[in-house]
This record gives C-alpha cells, sequence and structure tokens, in this order.
C-alpha cells in the first residue's frame, strides 16, 4: 500500500509538471526555438547516507527538449558505483565455546550501486555565449548492494566459510538540478551539471552528483 502511495504521488507531481508546461502563454515573448540536445556526461557521486564514507564515480546522459527560448524538458539517467575491499590477516576464530580456530587471511568486498531515471523542467537563461539551468523534477532510484566474504589457510579447514549477502531498495526520488553550458563548436557545447537527489521513501539515503560532459544540439 505505501508503494502505490508513492506511485500516485510521483503521478500527480508528473500531472502537475506537465499541465504547468501545457499552460505556459503561447504569446509570451518568449519566442519558439525547438530543438533537441543529447547530453553525456562523467564525474563523481556524494552519497547523503553518513554510513556512506566514500566518493562515487558516476556518469549521466540526457535527452533536452527545448521548445522555448527560457524553458526545457529533460529525461535522464545517471548511475553511481563504489566498491570497498578490506583484508585482514592471522585472525582468531572465536565460537559460544570459545576460541575455534584461527584463519590466515579474510577478505571482504562491498559493492555499492544506484541507478535513477527521472525528469526536470528547466529554466534557462543565455548570457552572452553561456547558457545557466536550473529546475528540478521527479525520479525513480533503485539502490543495490552485494557484500563477499572470502576466507583462507584456516585451522582447521572446516573453519573456513565463504558467503555473499545482498540487498536492493527503491524508491520514487525529488530532484534539484543546476547547469552550465558553453559552445565549443558548432552543435556541440561543454557541461557542468549539479544534481541532488531525495527518495521520498528514505530522504537520507539520496546523493549529489558533479559531473562535466559533452551536448549535441540537433
Amino acid at each position: 500500500m505505501e508503494y502505490r502511495a508513492i506511485a500516485r504521488r510521483g503521478v500527480a507531481l508528473a500531472a502537475a509538471a506537465v499541465l504547468i508546461l501545457a499552460a505556459a502563454p503561447a504569446a509570451a515573448q518568449d519566442s519558439l526555438v525547438p530543438q533537441v540536445a543529447l547530453g553525456v556526461a562523467a564525474g563523481i557521486a556524494t552519497p547523503s547516507n553518513g554510513d556512506f564514507d566514500f566518493t562515487a564515480t558516476s556518469w549521466q546522459a540526457d535527452v533536452l527538449f527545448e521548445g522555448r527560448r527560457h524553458l526545457g524538458f529533460n529525461v535522464f539517467v545517471e548511475e553511481w558505483r563504489h566498491t570497498n575491499k578490506e583484508m585482514f590477516t592471522s585472525q582468531t576464530i572465536t565460537s559460544p565455546g570459545g576460541t575455534a580456530g584461527r584463519v590466515d587471511r579474510v577478505t571482504t568486498q562491498t559493492r555499492h550501486r544506484t541507478r535513477v531515471v527521472g525528469w526536470n523542467v528547466l529554466g534557462r537563461l543565455n548570457a552572452g555565449r553561456v547558457t545557466l539551468s536550473g529546475g528540478g523534477g521527479v525520479s525513480y532510484l533503485l539502490y543495490s548492494r552485494q557484500f563477499n566474504q572470502a576466507m583462507t589457510g584456516c585451522e582447521p579447514a572446516s573453519a573456513c566459510s565463504d558467503f555473499t549477502r545482498k540487498f536492493d531498495n527503491s524508491s520514487f526520488a525529488a530532484q534539484l538540478q543546476a547547469g552550465i553550458e558553453v559552445p565549443v563548436a558548432p552543435h556541440v557545447a561543454a557541461m557542468g551539471q549539479l544534481r541532488s537527489i531525495v527518495p521520498i521513501q528514505d530522504p537520507g539515503g539520496g546523493h549529489q552528483t558533479f559531473m562535466g560532459g559533452i551536448r549535441f544540439v540537433f
């Protein structure tokens, strides 16, 4: 039931944004400049969760539809990944009855992965050759984590035990986005972008991405 309520909220927000776009006055001063642009970028992501004390690598791709000179709409997909590895040597294996043996080496690996698909309504402002943009929208976030542990050199050998644990979670989210674009060639612009994503189900489980890339204008 909770997911259904979140889904209804996301659909309502999407419908509201569409109505806002549809209600833009046709006689406004901004002339129609319909164009489509494809952007690709890479950079870093900083999770909001205090337990994730790391900076991850990230990438994104988006399609921008600009129907009016100062108003655009984009859809995007982004992903960040990070892997933690640790190794412990000469460890004692304990049990409720006391010492159960020793292990020469324990290796652990934790893989984090977050994927987001969403859309934004963006205001755009041209200042000379520079285009500034800002806005927000809704998205759907999927987070997964996999933990692996491997043990070698155990005494007795039966004390060694390898295992894997997986965790998955997903949520609708809201985001804010700001960007800058500077033409570098005909139909090509360098772009920088900041995006902050806040899941509706767990606001503390979001992240911020800082990326740079290229946008191709068609």
